[in-house]
C-alpha cells in the first residue's frame, strides 16, 4: 500500500514494517516519525536508510586525478540541491533519528559499501541524482554538455583502457531503525 508519509492511509497500530529507502529526506520529519510510530503494531518496526552524497573511487595511482573530478561533479550539482533535503542527508539522518518518538531505536553511521563501476555506470548513476535533473529541467544543453566534458576528462586520467576500466567506488550508508514496544 501507497500513500503519503506523513498520513497513511492505515488504522493505528496495524502495520509491521514502514521503509523509506533514500526518501525520508523528502519527507515532512515530524509529521513522518509520528505517522511512523501511529501506524506501527507492536513490534512494528521503522527503517530509513539512505547513502552520503559523496562517493571516491580508487585506480591504480590514478585516484586522487579522478576523485577532483568526482569532487567537480558534486560542486556543479550543488546549486540544484534541495538544502533541507540534502542537511539531511549530510547529517546521516540525525534528525530523523532524534524526532523519532519511539525508545528502542538505533542510528548506525558510516557504513562501508564497495563495488566497481564502469565510467559510463558511473556517470549514469550522477544522471540519476534529483539535482543533476534539476539541472537538466533548467539547462539541457548545459547539462548534457557537463556530462560528456566530464566523460572525456575521466577518459583522458584513464588513458586508452579508459573504456574498459571498472573503478573500485567507495560509498557511506546509514540507516535509523526503530521498534515500537
Amino acid at each position: 500500500m501507497l500513500g503519503a508519509a506523513e498520513k497513511l492511509p492505515v488504522n493505528n497500530d496495524s502495520v509491521d514494517l514502514v521503509n523509506a529507502s533514500l526518501a525520508a529526506h523528502w519527507f515532512n520529519v515530524d509529521k513522518f516519525t509520528k505517522e511512523a510510530a501511529r501506524v506501527l503494531n507492536t513490534n512494528g518496526c521503522l527503517a530509513v536508510h539512505a547513502f552520503y552524497p559523496g562517493l571516491e573511487v580508487e585506480y591504480k595511482d590514478l585516484s586522487h586525478d579522478l576523485n577532483k573530478v568526482i569532487s567537480e561533479i558534486w560542486n556543479t550539482l550543488n546549486p540544484y540541491t534541495d538544502p533541507i533535503g540534502i542537511n539531511l542527508m549530510r547529517s546521516q539522518y540525525h534528525d530523523i533519528y532524534e524526532s523519532i518518538p519511539l525508545k528502542d531505536k538505533t542510528w548506525i553511521t558510516d557504513i562501508p559499501v564497495q563495488f566497481q563501476m564502469s565510467i559510463s555506470e558511473i556517470l549514469g548513476f550522477f544522471r540519476t541524482v534529483y539535482m543533476f535533473q534539476i539541472f537538466l529541467e533548467k539547462d539541457e544543453k548545459r547539462a548534457e554538455e557537463f556530462l560528456m566534458q566530464t566523460k572525456r576528462r575521466m577518459q583522458d586520467i584513464l588513458g586508452e583502457e579508459a573504456d574498459s576500466v571498472l573503478l573500485n567506488v567507495h560509498m557511506k550508508n546509514y540507516c535509523v531503525l526503530a521498534c515500537k514496544h
